[in-house]
């Protein structure tokens, strides 16, 4: 067997589950097999899976397990796996008809290790518009190129992986590992945030021969709600951590720069996802007083200098003056009012 998806599910909705399983069932290439991790999902979407395993033409799996993360119940499903090559889905994206047939063509023609699609970002609620479907021509990339896209996996800015198609993105999503280098590169269980970014980074130092099709193989449905996203009362501390995991691989200058745009950009998210959520409890000096601890910690401590800052592109420095400023409270709460009063427009 050529390819064996690994899906993690919790407590998924059934119409993310039909989604993602219809748009396998519609793959033009069919020597694959789908593994269902249930992590620990509450009875009626276990119950659900089974359903779906009974009901689905799919050569699928289903196993379930206790709530453990992500990257246990993809850990866990790579024992199970069968496939010469891996692919991870998420349960609540979509995958285009062609990603199996586009790979298994590039794979039948170059013994990669990995082989990368691109992949589109939607916004959950709007209207699914299927993107045009590149020509699915696959280049093995050099060492240049190799380069360029490990910086790519601190921030996503490399304009070489960005096209009018799609984009290669920081996920495990929308490529393809051989199951045997997948096994001696297991996901990082001790990180909640960054573990794709960290597993991304830590392949890409291997010396494997890695090819890219550049055609639109995925869509990624964003979500408010994702644990990302959503606020927590460890924000902070989950994405300290998850930036301390990725600062371990700057290997030069070009790195530096890219790691440092990255955590000014986080900035932004705690901002936006912590101290003006409606959970935070704290007046506006509470959240100024925080803030100023937080930039005292590691990494900030050592990004948030104007002797840095002024190397990063206009926009980053910029918002180092907005948070130096602590206008960046005002400024985002803005664009969250004027995106809100756009949706009841909408509505």
């Amino acid at each position: 067997m050529l390819f064996s998806l690994i899906i993690p599910v919790f407590n998924n909705l059934e119409e993310e589950i039909n989604q993602i399983i219809k748009s396998l069932e519609n793959q033009n290439f069919k020597d694959f097999e789908v593994i269902l991790i249930d992590d620990g999902s509450l009875e009626k979407c276990a119950q659900y899976l089974d359903v779906i395993s009974k009901a689905t033409s799919l050569n699928l799996r289903v196993f379930h397990i206790e709530h453990s993360g992500v990257s246990h119940a993809r850990n866990f499903g790579l024992n199970y796996a069968t496939g010469e090559y891996i692919g991870f889905v998420d349960a609540d994206d979509y995958v285009l008809s062609n990603m199996l047939y586009d790979a298994a063509k590039a794979l039948k023609e170059t013994d990669y290790t990995i082989v990368y699609g691109l992949m589109r970002y939607e916004k959950v609620g709007e209207e699914l518009k299927l993107p045009t479907i590149a020509v699915a021509t696959h280049k093995e990339i050099d060492d240049d190129l190799k380069h360029k896209l490990y910086l790519h996996m601190f921030n996503g800015n490399q304009k070489e992986f960005i096209t009018k198609y799609g984009y290669i993105g920081r996920g495990p999503v929308a490529r393809f590992v051989k199951r045997e280098f997948c096994l001696q590169n297991l996901f990082n269980e001790n990180l909640t945030f960054g573990e794709d970014e960290e597993w991304n980074l830590r392949i890409l130092t291997k010396n494997i021969r890695i090819g890219i099709v550049y055609s639109t193989w995925y869509i990624y449905f964003y979500r408010d709600t994702s644990t990302l996203h959503k606020f927590r009362f460890d924000f902070i501390k989950q994405n300290q951590k998850r930036l301390l995991a990725l600062q371990g691989f700057v290997k030069d200058d070009l790195c530096k720069l890219e790691f440092d745009n990255e955590c000014v950009r986080i900035i932004n998210k705690i901002v936006k996802h912590y101290y003006l959520a409606p959970e935070y409890r704290g007046n506006f000096r509470c959240k100024i007083e925080d803030l100023d601890k937080t930039l005292k910690e590691s990494p900030w401590s050592d990004v948030m200098k104007f002797d840095v800052i002024r190397r990063l592109p206009l926009k980053r420095i910029i918002n180092y003056i907005l948070i130096k400023t602590n206008l960046i409270f005002l400024v985002i709460a803005f664009f969250q009012s004027v995106t809100k009063k756009g949706k009841k427009c909408e509505n």
